[in-house]
């Protein structure tokens, strides 16, 4: 049997994680509930990348459900936020996580962080159909895995130079 997508590509320091990171990597299909807070860039280009992207509408202790549904290929997530859904496709590539949102390829390299306890997801190439986009475009492009409270925490952002913010999500799931 082939290693867990987050263990292949996180090793030893995946066990070192909080339980709540833990469980959400354990390679078990899932659905998880939780909250969260979502903002969105206004401008009219912000606008369009984030509809083509499926991303998130704003709103304040919105209500999240992820559905994790592991794959011979590597995971498929499905993040709800209210009657919006934005699905991806993730799956290692050599030693970096690869998303695939829709038209849209994101390559991440997971960084354990021990003093945080976290997983830092720092991009290192984006692709739009196939093309590669400079890097230096998408250096607001974040996102850390905590634990909270005993729950599994998240916190992404998106901001690109000249439309700022796509969309920025941060809140909790319960892994109870």
């Amino acid at each position: 049997m082939s290693k867990l997508l987050f263990q292949q590509l996180l090793g030893e320091s995946l066990e070192r994680l909080p339980q709540p990171i833990r469980y959400l990597h354990n390679g078990q299909s899932k659905v998880l509930n939780g909250k969260c807070v979502v903002e969105r860039g206004t401008g009219i280009v912000s606008r369009v990348l984030a509809t083509i992207m499926s991303l998130p509408p704003a709103g304040s202790d919105q209500q999240v459900e992820v559905a994790i549904d592991c794959i011979q290929q590597g995971e498929i997530w499905i993040r709800r936020f209210g009657q919006r859904s934005m699905k991806s496709l993730l799956f290692a590539k050599d030693t970096m996580l690869v998303e695939q949102l829709g038209p849209v390829r994101f390559k991440f390299n997971l960084i354990y962080c021990p003093s945080k306890q976290a997983i830092q997801w720092m991009l290192v190439s984006v692709h739009v159909v196939g093309v590669p986009l400079p890097l230096t475009w998408f250096r607001g492009i974040t996102a850390t895995e905590t634990a909270i409270d005993g729950r599994y925490g998240f916190d992404v952002a998106a901001v690109v130079p000249i439309v700022g913010l796509l969309v920025s999500y941060r809140g909790w799931l319960d892994v109870n």
